[in-house]
């Protein structure tokens, strides 16, 4: 008689609300509010929720792409920000010219 081959198991494949809340860094509504969004996979066994670690993967990977994406333009306040800074380091093409005649 065969013995079935047993299953070996290097990570677990679900975890429960408070293990995903903590690896995630999320509030319990928060983590609701992804499981009804569909963002993350969920099921019940028995009275207990179970978070599928591959959905928590899965929304990372997303949160990480949205946030790599495209860089945003700067705002108008930004920008004369960054130029008054410029201006104050003698930056700005005038200072810069002036400096450059001197040498």
């Amino acid at each position: 008689m065969s013995h079935p081959a047993s299953i070996v198991l290097e990570a677990p494949l679900v975890a429960s609300p408070n293990q995903t809340m903590i690896a995630i860094q999320v509030s319990r509504k928060k983590l609701y509010e992804l499981i009804n969004s569909g963002e993350l996979e969920s099921y019940t066994e028995g009275k207990s929720r179970r978070i599928t670690v591959k959905s928590i993967n899965e929304y990372i990977e997303r949160r990480l792409a949205a946030e790599a994406g495209p860089p945003r333009p700067l705002s108008t306040k930004h920008l004369l920000w960054l130029q008054a800074g410029r201006r104050r380091a003698g930056l700005d093409r005038m200072n810069l010219h002036a400096s450059q005649r001197r040498l």
